[in-house]
Parts: C-alpha cells; structure tokens; sequence
C-alpha cells in the first residue's frame, strides 16, 4: 500500500536479504506495508516540501529534474526501514538527517528525524541515486534515540557520512 506498490507487484523486485519485518496488526495503519524495504527521497525529490514547507499541498507536486544539480551525488531510493521496541517494519521514505524549513537543513532544533535508512547488505545500504546508477554507502555513526525509546543502530538502521543533508538535498 506504500507509493511503490504498484512497481512491486511481484516477489521478483523484493529485496533477497530476507528481512524479517514484523507485519503489522489489522487493526494499525498499513500504509508502508507492501513497501518491499525500499524508500524515497520524499522531502527533496518527492515533494516541494524542501522549499515550501510542511503542508498537505506540498506534498503532492514534485521537484523538476532541472532543479536538481548533481544528479549523481542525489539520493533517490535507499533501502529502508523503521525501528519499533524491538522489530522493524517496512518504511517508504528515506529521511535526510535533518527537518529543512525554507530551503534549509534545521541542524539545532534539538528534534531530528528518525533514520531510516537500513544498513542490511553487510553492514551497507543500496543506494539508487537521481542520475539512475547505483551503489552502496556504509553506516554512519549515530547514536541517537528516537522518540519511542528505540535506538536504531543496534538494529542496523541509520544514515551515511556526510552526517548532513548534503547527499539528499538539491545542491
């Protein structure tokens, strides 16, 4: 049901590193379920939220590719997941280390997203970035805990150095 459903219609695309994401109950919303462990660049490439803010009617019209600059140092996909007490479940964003209010990354207002990218090759995550080539980056070191208590680097979830938004953002 996550925005990638449609191109995940067969087992063929899932990801072979075999995640065990714990399914959510019936009664929780399942709007990342379906997701495959694959995530956007939604705040950058997905949205005008980066230049517009927040709101509901930034979130539908897209970045043009013109406005992107280096297509080949941009995050478009990553592997992904999200960290809950104990197991992780299917994410369909990749989030920036920091929230962006007016075209900048926010890096002191003492509350920072969760990480969600997810570090399952061997200590790596695959990276699809804008110009259409792939590859992998490491694991940053992050020791921060998100709201719920959990800390995602024991469950191998994080960022990549540049521990910015340098690799996310349109510059």
């Amino acid at each position: 049901r996550g925005p990638l459903s449609s191109y995940l219609s067969t087992e063929d695309i899932k990801c072979p590193a075999k995640v065990r994401f714990t399914k959510l109950n019936p009664s929780d919303k399942k709007f990342d379920e379906g997701s495959g462990g694959y995530g956007y660049n939604m705040i950058y490439i997905g949205s005008r939220i980066w230049a517009d803010g927040y709101e509901d009617e930034n979130c539908k019209p897209t970045t043009k590719i013109v406005e992107v600059r280096q297509p080949g140092q941009t995050l478009m996909f990553a592997d992904t997941a999200m960290t809950k007490p104990n197991y992780l479940i299917e994410y369909s964003f990749a989030e920036p280390r920091y929230f962006v209010v007016n075209g900048k990354a926010v890096t002191d207002s003492g509350w920072n997203p969760s990480p969600s990218i997810h570090f399952r090759h061997r200590g790596q995550a695959n990276i699809g970035w804008v110009d259409g080539h792939v590859g992998s980056k490491k694991m940053g070191k992050y020791d921060g805990l998100n709201e719920d208590g959990t800390r995602p680097a024991d469950m191998s979830v994080g960022w990549f150095k540049p521990m910015d938004n340098s690799q996310f953002d349109l510059k």
